[in-house]
Protein backbone atom coordinates (compact mmCIF):
# COMPACT_ATOMS: atom_id res chain seq x y z
CA UNK A 1 0.00 0.00 0.00
CA UNK A 2 1.36 3.45 -0.90
CA UNK A 3 1.02 6.50 1.28
CA UNK A 4 0.32 10.04 0.10
CA UNK A 5 3.13 12.50 0.72
CA UNK A 6 1.27 14.08 3.64
CA UNK A 7 0.41 10.78 5.28
CA UNK A 8 3.97 9.53 4.85
CA UNK A 9 5.41 12.67 6.48
CA UNK A 10 3.05 12.19 9.45
CA UNK A 11 4.11 8.60 9.84
CA UNK A 12 7.78 9.58 9.88
CA UNK A 13 7.20 12.48 12.28
CA UNK A 14 4.88 10.64 14.64
CA UNK A 15 5.67 6.96 14.87
CA UNK A 16 2.87 5.27 16.87
CA UNK A 17 5.33 2.69 18.15
CA UNK A 18 7.92 5.21 19.32
CA UNK A 19 8.86 4.85 22.99
CA UNK A 20 8.19 8.54 23.74
CA UNK A 21 4.75 8.20 22.19
CA UNK A 22 3.86 4.96 23.98
CA UNK A 23 5.02 6.37 27.33
CA UNK A 24 3.05 9.60 26.78
CA UNK A 25 6.05 11.94 26.77
CA UNK A 26 4.72 13.60 23.62
CA UNK A 27 1.07 13.52 24.75
CA UNK A 28 -1.15 15.60 27.00
CA UNK A 29 -4.78 15.52 28.07
CA UNK A 30 -7.27 18.27 28.89
CA UNK A 31 -10.08 17.10 31.14
CA UNK A 32 -12.34 18.08 34.03
CA UNK A 33 -16.07 18.10 34.67
CA UNK A 34 -18.39 18.78 31.75
CA UNK A 35 -18.70 22.47 30.77
CA UNK A 36 -15.74 23.47 32.93
CA UNK A 37 -13.77 25.23 30.19
CA UNK A 38 -12.06 22.24 28.55
CA UNK A 39 -13.05 23.34 25.04
CA UNK A 40 -11.77 26.88 25.61
CA UNK A 41 -8.46 25.54 26.90
CA UNK A 42 -8.17 23.17 23.93
CA UNK A 43 -8.81 26.01 21.47
CA UNK A 44 -6.23 28.24 23.17
CA UNK A 45 -3.61 25.50 23.05
CA UNK A 46 -4.48 24.60 19.47
CA UNK A 47 -3.59 28.16 18.43
CA UNK A 48 -0.01 27.53 19.58
CA UNK A 49 2.16 26.40 16.64
CA UNK A 50 3.89 23.76 18.74
CA UNK A 51 0.67 22.08 19.88
CA UNK A 52 -2.14 20.08 18.35
CA UNK A 53 -5.09 19.48 20.68
CA UNK A 54 -7.95 17.34 19.35
CA UNK A 55 -11.23 18.67 20.81
CA UNK A 56 -13.51 16.06 19.20
CA UNK A 57 -13.47 14.00 22.45
CA UNK A 58 -11.94 10.56 21.96
CA UNK A 59 -13.23 9.28 25.33
CA UNK A 60 -10.38 6.81 25.66
CA UNK A 61 -10.30 6.94 29.47
CA UNK A 62 -13.78 8.07 30.46
CA UNK A 63 -14.56 7.78 34.17
CA UNK A 64 -17.59 5.58 33.54
CA UNK A 65 -15.98 3.30 30.96
CA UNK A 66 -15.63 -0.35 31.93
CA UNK A 67 -15.08 -3.25 29.57
CA UNK A 68 -16.38 -6.69 30.47
CA UNK A 69 -14.93 -9.34 28.20
CA UNK A 70 -17.00 -12.23 29.50
CA UNK A 71 -20.13 -10.57 30.81
CA UNK A 72 -21.14 -11.92 34.21
CA UNK A 73 -18.36 -14.53 34.11
CA UNK A 74 -15.65 -11.90 34.62
CA UNK A 75 -15.11 -12.97 38.22
CA UNK A 76 -14.65 -16.59 37.12
CA UNK A 77 -11.49 -15.79 35.19
CA UNK A 78 -8.11 -16.81 36.56
CA UNK A 79 -6.28 -13.68 37.68
CA UNK A 80 -3.55 -14.16 35.08
CA UNK A 81 -6.14 -14.53 32.30
CA UNK A 82 -7.99 -11.42 33.41
CA UNK A 83 -4.73 -9.47 33.52
CA UNK A 84 -3.85 -10.65 30.02
CA UNK A 85 -7.10 -9.36 28.56
CA UNK A 86 -6.95 -6.08 30.47
CA UNK A 87 -3.43 -5.44 29.18
CA UNK A 88 -4.46 -6.35 25.64
CA UNK A 89 -7.40 -3.95 25.84
CA UNK A 90 -5.18 -1.19 27.23
CA UNK A 91 -2.71 -1.67 24.38
CA UNK A 92 -5.52 -1.37 21.83
CA UNK A 93 -6.86 1.80 23.46
CA UNK A 94 -3.40 3.37 23.49
CA UNK A 95 -2.75 2.49 19.87
CA UNK A 96 -6.19 3.72 18.81
CA UNK A 97 -5.82 7.05 20.59
CA UNK A 98 -2.30 7.67 19.31
CA UNK A 99 -3.31 6.76 15.77
CA UNK A 100 -6.34 9.03 15.88
CA UNK A 101 -4.34 12.02 17.15
CA UNK A 102 -1.71 11.51 14.45
CA UNK A 103 -4.39 11.24 11.75
CA UNK A 104 -6.13 14.44 12.88
CA UNK A 105 -3.01 16.57 13.31
CA UNK A 106 -2.54 19.04 10.44
CA UNK A 107 0.43 20.92 11.90
CA UNK A 108 3.96 20.29 10.69
CA UNK A 109 5.20 22.48 13.56
CA UNK A 110 3.50 20.53 16.38
CA UNK A 111 5.78 18.89 18.94
CA UNK A 112 2.96 17.77 21.27
CA UNK A 113 -0.32 15.97 20.59
CA UNK A 114 -3.25 16.46 22.96
CA UNK A 115 -6.70 15.06 23.61
CA UNK A 116 -9.55 17.08 25.10
CA UNK A 117 -12.27 14.97 26.68
CA UNK A 118 -14.24 15.89 29.83
CA UNK A 119 -14.72 13.38 32.64
CA UNK A 120 -11.57 11.37 32.03
CA UNK A 121 -9.97 9.28 34.75
CA UNK A 122 -6.52 10.54 35.70
CA UNK A 123 -5.76 7.12 37.16
CA UNK A 124 -6.47 5.46 33.82
CA UNK A 125 -4.57 8.09 31.82
CA UNK A 126 -1.38 7.84 33.89
CA UNK A 127 -1.76 4.08 34.16
CA UNK A 128 -1.63 3.91 30.37
CA UNK A 129 0.82 6.76 29.71
CA UNK A 130 3.11 7.14 32.70
CA UNK A 131 4.87 10.23 31.26
CA UNK A 132 1.80 12.07 29.95
CA UNK A 133 0.73 15.45 31.27
CA UNK A 134 -2.83 16.28 32.30
CA UNK A 135 -4.51 19.68 32.52
CA UNK A 136 -7.59 19.60 34.76
CA UNK A 137 -10.11 22.40 34.35
CA UNK A 138 -12.01 23.44 37.47
CA UNK A 139 -15.12 25.60 37.43
CA UNK A 140 -17.74 26.52 40.00
CA UNK A 141 -19.97 23.46 39.60
CA UNK A 142 -23.10 25.54 39.99
CA UNK A 143 -22.18 27.55 36.89
CA UNK A 144 -21.13 24.37 35.11
CA UNK A 145 -24.54 22.77 35.76
CA UNK A 146 -26.42 25.74 34.32
CA UNK A 147 -24.20 25.65 31.25
CA UNK A 148 -24.61 21.88 30.95
CA UNK A 149 -28.40 22.13 31.17
CA UNK A 150 -28.56 24.63 28.32
CA UNK A 151 -26.06 22.53 26.35
CA UNK A 152 -28.26 19.45 26.66
CA UNK A 153 -31.38 21.41 25.83
CA UNK A 154 -29.90 22.28 22.45
CA UNK A 155 -29.84 18.57 21.62
CA UNK A 156 -33.11 17.43 23.24
CA UNK A 157 -35.23 20.40 22.16
CA UNK A 158 -37.17 20.34 25.43
CA UNK A 159 -36.81 21.43 29.03
CA UNK A 160 -38.39 18.19 30.28
CA UNK A 161 -36.06 16.51 32.74
CA UNK A 162 -33.76 19.53 32.77
CA UNK A 163 -35.74 22.54 33.90
CA UNK A 164 -38.76 22.42 36.18
CA UNK A 165 -40.46 25.56 34.90
CA UNK A 166 -41.25 26.62 31.37
CA UNK A 167 -39.88 30.09 32.00
CA UNK A 168 -36.46 28.46 32.42
CA UNK A 169 -35.69 30.31 35.62
CA UNK A 170 -34.61 27.41 37.79
CA UNK A 171 -32.78 24.14 37.35
CA UNK A 172 -34.75 20.94 37.63
CA UNK A 173 -33.91 19.24 40.95
CA UNK A 174 -33.61 15.80 39.33
CA UNK A 175 -31.10 17.13 36.83
CA UNK A 176 -28.92 18.51 39.62
CA UNK A 177 -29.17 15.28 41.61
CA UNK A 178 -28.36 13.02 38.68
CA UNK A 179 -25.44 15.10 37.44
CA UNK A 180 -23.81 15.55 40.84
CA UNK A 181 -24.37 11.94 41.88
CA UNK A 182 -22.43 10.84 38.80
CA UNK A 183 -19.50 13.09 39.66
CA UNK A 184 -19.48 12.11 43.32
CA UNK A 185 -19.50 8.42 42.42
CA UNK A 186 -16.19 8.93 40.63
CA UNK A 187 -14.74 10.94 43.53
CA UNK A 188 -13.36 13.13 40.77
CA UNK A 189 -12.44 16.26 42.72
CA UNK A 190 -10.64 14.35 45.45
CA UNK A 191 -8.73 12.38 42.81
CA UNK A 192 -7.80 15.51 40.86
CA UNK A 193 -6.26 17.16 43.91
CA UNK A 194 -4.60 13.94 45.05
CA UNK A 195 -2.84 13.41 41.73
CA UNK A 196 -1.92 17.09 41.38
CA UNK A 197 -0.17 16.75 44.74
CA UNK A 198 1.52 13.45 43.91
CA UNK A 199 2.57 14.37 40.37
CA UNK A 200 2.97 18.18 40.18
CA UNK A 201 5.07 17.89 37.04
CA UNK A 202 2.36 15.92 35.25
CA UNK A 203 -0.99 17.18 36.58
CA UNK A 204 -1.91 20.87 36.56
CA UNK A 205 -5.17 22.32 37.91
CA UNK A 206 -6.57 25.39 36.11
CA UNK A 207 -9.57 27.36 37.30
CA UNK A 208 -12.00 28.63 34.66
CA UNK A 209 -12.47 31.79 36.71
CA UNK A 210 -8.72 32.54 36.65
CA UNK A 211 -8.69 31.97 32.90
CA UNK A 212 -11.49 34.54 32.55
CA UNK A 213 -9.68 37.14 34.66
CA UNK A 214 -6.23 36.84 33.04
CA UNK A 215 -6.26 34.51 30.05
CA UNK A 216 -2.73 35.35 28.94
CA UNK A 217 -1.12 34.71 32.31
CA UNK A 218 -2.85 31.37 32.80
CA UNK A 219 -2.15 30.22 29.24
CA UNK A 220 1.51 31.09 29.67
CA UNK A 221 1.62 28.96 32.83
CA UNK A 222 0.02 26.04 31.00
CA UNK A 223 2.43 26.35 28.07
CA UNK A 224 5.35 26.40 30.50
CA UNK A 225 3.92 23.30 32.16
CA UNK A 226 3.79 21.59 28.75
CA UNK A 227 7.31 22.72 27.89
CA UNK A 228 6.52 24.77 24.78
CA UNK A 229 7.36 28.34 23.74
CA UNK A 230 5.94 31.02 26.08
CA UNK A 231 6.94 34.10 24.06
CA UNK A 232 4.69 37.04 25.05
CA UNK A 233 3.71 37.92 21.48
CA UNK A 234 2.83 34.30 20.78
CA UNK A 235 0.67 34.01 23.91
CA UNK A 236 -1.12 37.26 23.07
CA UNK A 237 -1.86 35.97 19.56
CA UNK A 238 -3.33 32.72 20.97
CA UNK A 239 -5.56 34.70 23.34
CA UNK A 240 -6.70 37.09 20.61
CA UNK A 241 -7.76 34.18 18.40
CA UNK A 242 -9.92 32.68 21.15
CA UNK A 243 -11.91 35.44 22.83
CA UNK A 244 -15.59 34.85 23.62
CA UNK A 245 -16.50 37.57 21.14
CA UNK A 246 -14.58 35.84 18.34
CA UNK A 247 -16.10 32.40 18.93
CA UNK A 248 -19.61 33.71 19.56
CA UNK A 249 -19.81 35.66 16.34
CA UNK A 250 -19.24 39.08 17.87
CA UNK A 251 -21.30 38.92 21.08
CA UNK A 252 -19.71 40.22 24.25
CA UNK A 253 -19.55 37.98 27.32
CA UNK A 254 -22.87 38.22 29.15
CA UNK A 255 -24.93 38.71 25.99
CA UNK A 256 -26.77 35.40 25.85
CA UNK A 257 -27.58 33.18 22.87
CA UNK A 258 -29.05 29.87 24.06
CA UNK A 259 -28.81 28.23 20.65
CA UNK A 260 -25.01 28.13 20.50
CA UNK A 261 -22.20 26.29 22.31
CA UNK A 262 -20.78 29.65 23.43
CA UNK A 263 -23.94 30.70 25.24
CA UNK A 264 -23.05 33.45 27.72
CA UNK A 265 -19.48 33.24 28.98
CA UNK A 266 -19.81 34.72 32.46
CA UNK A 267 -19.00 33.73 36.05
CA UNK A 268 -21.80 33.43 38.65
CA UNK A 269 -24.68 32.75 36.26
CA UNK A 270 -26.04 30.10 38.65
CA UNK A 271 -27.44 32.92 40.82
CA UNK A 272 -29.83 33.75 37.97
CA UNK A 273 -31.20 30.20 37.89
CA UNK A 274 -30.98 28.42 41.24
CA UNK A 275 -34.10 28.47 43.39
CA UNK A 276 -33.85 27.92 47.18
CA UNK A 277 -34.86 24.30 46.57
CA UNK A 278 -32.09 23.92 43.98
CA UNK A 279 -29.57 25.26 46.48
CA UNK A 280 -30.57 22.66 49.06
CA UNK A 281 -30.35 19.83 46.52
CA UNK A 282 -26.92 21.01 45.43
CA UNK A 283 -25.66 21.21 49.01
CA UNK A 284 -26.83 17.66 49.62
CA UNK A 285 -25.28 16.09 46.53
CA UNK A 286 -22.38 18.38 45.72
CA UNK A 287 -21.69 20.56 48.74
CA UNK A 288 -18.59 18.68 49.91
CA UNK A 289 -16.82 18.80 46.55
CA UNK A 290 -17.69 22.49 46.19
CA UNK A 291 -15.90 23.15 49.49
CA UNK A 292 -13.02 20.79 48.58
CA UNK A 293 -12.48 22.70 45.34
CA UNK A 294 -12.38 25.99 47.23
CA UNK A 295 -15.53 27.60 45.84
CA UNK A 296 -17.17 27.85 49.26
CA UNK A 297 -15.83 27.65 52.82
CA UNK A 298 -18.91 25.89 54.20
CA UNK A 299 -22.57 25.22 53.44
CA UNK A 300 -23.70 28.71 54.43
CA UNK A 301 -24.24 30.10 50.96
Amino acid sequence: MTHTGEANRKWLRWNPGDADMRSGKNLFFVTGRSKSGTTWMALLLNSHPGIFCDHTENNAFHQDMELRFFGKRTTDLHEAVGTFYENRYLSLVKSGLIGNLIARCRKDTAVLLGDKTPRQSIKKILGAFNRARVIVMLRDFRDALVSLAYHRKRYTGTWEGIFASMDETELDKSFIKDALSGFEKCDDIGTYFEYAGLYPGQVKMVRYEDLKIDTGRVLKEVCSFLGVDTDEALIKACVAENTFERHSGGRKAGVENRDTFFRKGIVGDWKNHFSPANVEVFKRYGGESLILAGYEKDDNW
